[in-house]
Order: structure tokens, then sequence, then C-alpha cells
């Protein structure tokens, strides 16, 4: 996935840790939209907010903040492995809006990634770092 990444993109990794290794780059973002009052907050960043406890990812804690990063990004990839869990954790309305806006690009028997391709005015080459978007 890291070669398909493009300046503008964003990354929703479904455990952060675990793709920040295997795959060599950070994720963006932490989607936790069933379980998002048991995520922390850290009061001491520049801007203070929601973070996954392991990863330290700015967490997405419901569909209207979901819609607000992938409308700001290029294009949004989320990564969801096993993808089992994603369907039992995530609140319907985001299933929902994923389903209708994000597509399968790659699937295993256990795997998923979905890519939206998001609304942002960044334009492939425009020299922009991919967590521009943030």
């Amino acid at each position: 996935m890291k070669a398909h990444l493009q300046p503008g993109d964003v990354v929703f990794p479904g455990i952060p840790h675990v793709y920040a290794y295997y795959a060599g780059v950070p994720g963006d973002y932490f989607l936790d939209t069933l379980l998002a009052s048991k995520v922390p907050y850290n009061q001491l960043l520049g801007e203070p907010g929601f973070v996954d406890k392991l990863g330290g990812l700015p967490v997405v804690r419901n569909l209207t903040e979901l819609k607000e990063v992938t409308h700001r990004a290029r294009r949004t990839w989320l990564v969801f492995a096993p993808y089992a869990s994603f369907e039992k954790l995530s609140a319907p309305n985001v299933l929902e809006y994923l389903d209708a806006n994000a597509r399968i690009v790659f699937e295993t028997y256990r795997a998923k990634v979905l890519l939206h391709e998001g609304d942002s005015t960044i334009k492939p080459g425009s020299g922009g770092e991919r967590s521009d978007a943030r």
C-alpha cells in the first residue's frame, strides 16, 4: 500500500502501531466510532484532542468528523485487518457512509483496504506532504 500513497492522501489504519511497523510509515488518524468514550484526551498536543492510546494518532469519533477528514483529503485509505472487527466496532451510519462513498481496492479473507476519493483541492504534483490534509 505504501507504494500507492500520494501527496494529500490520508491513512486510517485499523491497528495503528501494527500498520506503522509493517508499512514503515505511520497512519494519520484512527477511526473509533463505537467506543469513542474510551479514548484518552491529550491536552498537551499543539491541537489538544482525543488520541489512540497505542499509536498516538488523532481519533475520529463519529460520522461528522470522518466527513471532515475525507473532504479535506485528496484520497483517504482505510486499512482493516481483520475486517470483521471493524464491522462489529463501527457505528452503523459510518459503515453506510463508507459503503456508499468508498471502494474496495484490496481484499483477502480477513482484510480490506478501502479508498475514498475526496473533494480536496490538492492537485497531483503540488508538492504537498501526505499529511497535509491532517
